[in-house]
């Protein structure tokens, strides 16, 4: 089943990956591995007027139309690089965790992949969906804090020798609880 609605939106991190033949087994061929760079932001959205949140640019008129929340608040951006097939794990706030699996290309445009949702042990969500390349789509997740988590996902393919070296994890709007 295929699900969510593609928002445009073209922001990129790139870094140069590093690997040392003989060092790591395997590495070469690692290099030459097809890779997708994988985006997950996470929203906080309420009931409870707030002023809405500069950092989320673009994604706050997405919010508005697609959710009747009255504020929306970037609770955490997290960005990890992963081969097809292989499973990149995103911490959310709950004691949740979210894995995406890049599972192939449709076409030169969409990334389809596998997405996985565990709370605590409990799997909320496990959906296959299609993402624009430089897109994003908007997942309703679960309640947290008063409100509810809104997971937004991009992924686009990218080359090894750009690959993003390591984690990018950044927090925004508090401390994520």
């Amino acid at each position: 089943m295929k699900i969510g609605r593609s928002l445009g939106v073209g922001a990129a991190a790139g870094a140069l990956l590093l690997t040392f033949p003989g060092v790591l087994p395997g590495a070469a061929a690692l290099a030459d591995e097809p890779l997708v760079a994988i985006h997950v932001g996470t929203v906080l959205a309420s009931s409870s007027a707030k002023p809405g949140d500069a950092t989320l640019g673009a994604m706050q008129s997405q919010l508005e139309r697609m959710f009747r929340y009255r504020s929306y608040r970037l609770v955490r951006r997290q960005t990890r690089t992963a081969g097809f097939g292989r499973p990149a794990r995103f911490r959310l706030p709950g004691n949740r965790t979210l894995v995406v699996v890049p599972e192939s290309m449709e076409g030169q445009q969409h990334v389809v992949l596998k997405v996985m949702l565990d709370e605590g042990g409990r799997r909320l969500i496990d959906s296959e969906l299609s993402v624009a390349a430089d897109g994003q789509v908007l997942l309703g997740g679960p309640e947290h804090a008063g409100g509810v988590l809104i997971i937004s996902i991009g992924a686009r393919p990218i080359a090894a020798a750009t690959a993003l070296a390591g984690d990018t994890v950044g927090q925004a709007g508090g401390k994520a609880k």
